[in-house]
């Protein structure tokens, strides 16, 4: 078996799962319904509570929760899931012995959450509406942003033993998905960047630097960068062990 032919045979088996179980293909298909949710219903929220408060100035929070942080979350739990299948299956262990290098298959496991949540977030933040930014921004954004989605993937086979412990983890990824932007965006600096030790702060913060048209978004997206690869690279190493084990 060819390289090719494995990795094909790879995508087609993925296919056949994700269209066996319906909770993978509803995880692929929620970044865009929330794409539309918040693009109907914020500016009706903006409307309805104009005489209490102006939810416009928190679009770009609304946005980086949404869309930037939540989309490659539910990507790489899309693929965690799929990981923990073939744990289950013992599908690693008869890889081992094919052709098929263990790193071409993790590169293969790490590039499809990181296309689709490109992919994703390209798209839905102009389908969100909620904030206008230049095009070149989106995609640095989108970039960084997918990184997530490989790391969450690989966290749920570090530390899952089953589909079981894996939805016990599901709470925790949307705990602190959920929470650490929210609560980062009202605490202020420099106090606000303890938060960084969570990968997702930092592409999160970059999109409320576009918002409030302040400076310093490359510095935020490069100091993201490099913690997310650093992440990333922590979990490549822990799945090696893992899988030789």
């Amino acid at each position: 078996m060819t390289v090719s032919k494995a990795i094909k045979g790879l995508g087609m088996t993925d296919l056949k799962t994700i269209k066996r179980d319906s909770f993978l293909g509803y995880l692929i298909i929620l970044p865009i319904v929330y794409a539309l949710l918040i693009r109907w219903l914020t500016p009706l929220a903006a409307d309805a509570f104009v005489n209490f408060f102006d939810l416009t100035l928190y679009y770009p929070l609304i946005v980086s929760f949404v869309i930037v942080v939540i989309t490659p979350m539910l990507m790489g739990t899309a693929i965690g899931f799929l990981l923990l299948d073939e744990r289950d299956e013992r599908t690693l262990t008869a890889l081992l012995v094919t052709p098929l290098p263990l790193t071409v298959y993790l590169v293969y496991r790490i590039a499809i959450p990181t296309i689709l949540s490109v992919i994703l977030t390209l798209i839905n933040i102009p389908i969100a509406g909620l904030v206008d930014f230049p095009f070149w921004s989106v995609v640095a954004i989108a970039l960084v942003a997918a990184l997530s989605a490989p790391i969450v993937a690989l966290f749920f086979f570090c530390f899952a033993e089953n589909k079981v412990q894996g939805f016990g983890l599901l709470k925790a990824i949307g705990t602190v998905g959920f929470l650490i932007p929210i609560a980062a965006y009202f605490i202020p600096e420099p106090w606000q960047y303890g938060m960084g030790i969570f990968p997702h702060y930092w592409v999160a913060k970059t999109v409320w630097i576009l918002g409030a048209g302040e400076t310093g978004f490359w510095l935020y997206w490069l100091v993201g960068l490099a913690v997310n690869l650093v992440t990333l690279k922590l979990f490549v190493d822990r799945f090696e062990q893992i899988a030789y084990r």
